[in-house]
C-alpha cells in the first residue's frame, strides 16, 4: 500500500462533509507548513460524490483496488475515513488516514511483499529495504498503524515522529493549526499554507507570476451542495495593495483563457474580491456540468438522459 495511493485518493474522494479530526490533528509535526485534509467516509451523503464513487466501483480497470482488497481485506472506497496529509516543506512529509484496518493481515501481506520490519517504542513501522538489504532509518518510505483505525504513511523519520507526539500527549497549536479547524468547519476538502511563496520561488523565470511571491498565507476549500461545487480561496498578502493586485492578476488571467463549452459556464461565476490585505476568489460548479467534467476525463460520459436519471437515482437514495 504506497503513500501515493491515498494521496490519489484524497484527491478523487472529495466529497465529504467538513471537520477535521482533531486527533490527527495533534499528530501534525510542530513546524508544519502546509496541511491539507478529507473526510471519506460521508462521501456518499453528497450527490456529487455518490456519483464519483459510482464512477470509480464501475471502473473495469481497477484492478490495482481489488488486489488490496484480496490481499489486505482493506477497501479504501469503504473504509477509508479520513485522509490528513501535513508538511513542513521538506522531504519529511506525512500521510494519517483514519479506518478500518485489519494491521496483521496487512502486515503478512506486505512481508510477503518483501517488506521488513523497525520496531519503534513498540510500534512496528513497515519498510522496503535497501540495496545492501538494510533499512535506513530516516531515508525510506515506511507504514505503521498505531491501533487498527490510525496508520501513519511517510519516511521513517516522521513516522517516528507521529509516535513520539501520540505519547506525549501535547496537540499541535502551530501557526496553521486553528486556520486549518476554520477551514474543515466549512468546507468538504481543504488545505491551508504559510509557505505559497514555493508557488513562485525566487529567480523564476516567469515575471508575470511574481504577484504569488506576495502572499503569506493561503487556504482552500471546496464544499459539495445538493445541486453545485463551490470552491473557494483566500490569500493573506503584505498589504492592501498587493491583496487588491493579486484580485486584478488572477482576474486577468482567467480572462485569458480560451473560451472552452466545457469550463466557460462555471468559469464566468469566477468572483474576485479584496478585503484589507487578503484577497478571496471563489466559483460554482453546476452538479450537472462536475459530472460531465468527470465522465469525459475517464471516457465514460454517458447520455444527457442517463446523467439526468442517475441524478435523481442518487438523491432518492
Amino acid at each position: 500500500m504506497k503513500p501515493s495511493y491515498l494521496l490519489s485518493l484524497a484527491v478523487v474522494l472529495a466529497p465529504v462533509y467538513a471537520a477535521v479530526d482533531p486527533g490527527l490533528l495533534t499528530l501534525v509535526m510542530p513546524d508544519a507548513s502546509a496541511i491539507a485534509g478529507v473526510q471519506v467516509e460521508q462521501g456518499q451523503t453528497s450527490p456529487f460524490g455518490r456519483f464519483l464513487l459510482a464512477q470509480i466501483q464501475n471502473n473495469n480497470s481497477n484492478s490495482a483496488r481489488d488486489k488490496l482488497i484480496a490481499t489486505t481485506g482493506f477497501d479504501p472506497l469503504k473504509d477509508l475515513r479520513e485522509v490528513l496529509v501535513a508538511s513542513s516543506g521538506q522531504k519529511n512529509g506525512v500521510v494519517l488516514g483514519r479506518g478500518y484496518f485489519q494491521p496483521d493481515r496487512i502486515a503478512a501481506a506486505a512481508n510477503q511483499a518483501g517488506a521488513l520490519a523497525i520496531k519503534y517504542k513498540g510500534v512496528d513501522i513497515l519498510t522496503g529495504a535497501g540495496a545492501s538489504g538494510a533499512i535506513a532509518s530516516g531515508a525510506s518510505q515506511g507504514l505503521a498503524f498505531l491501533d487498527s483505525s490510525l496508520v501513519a504513511i511517510g519516511d521513517v523519520a516522521a513516522i517516528e515522529g507521529v509516535i513520539d507526539r501520540r505519547a506525549s500527549g501535547p496537540g499541535y497549536s502551530g501557526d496553521l493549526a486553528q486556520k486549518a479547524r476554520d477551514i474543515a468547519n466549512s468546507n468538504d476538502a481543504w488545505a491551508v499554507s504559510n509557505a505559497p511563496a514555493n508557488l513562485a520561488p525566487a529567480g523564476s523565470v516567469n515575471p508575470q507570476m511574481k504577484f504569488l511571491q506576495t502572499i503569506k498565507q493561503f487556504s482552500a476549500g471546496t464544499r459539495f451542495g445538493s445541486t453545485a461545487i463551490t470552491f473557494t480561496a483566500q490569500a493573506t498578502t503584505s498589504s492592501a495593495q498587493d491583496a487588491q493586485a493579486l484580485a486584478d492578476a488572477l482576474r486577468f488571467l482567467v480572462s485569458m483563457i480560451p473560451a472552452d463549452p466545457k469550463t466557460a459556464p462555471f468559469l464566468n461565476t469566477a468572483r474576485f474580491s479584496a478585503s484589507g490585505n487578503v484577497t478571496t476568489i471563489s466559483l460554482d460548479i453546476p452538479e450537472d456540468q462536475a459530472e460531465s467534467l468527470v465522465a469525459s476525463a475517464t471516457h465514460t460520459n454517458p447520455r444527457p438522459a442517463v446523467r439526468q436519471q442517475q441524478r435523481q437515482q442518487l438523491r432518492r437514495n
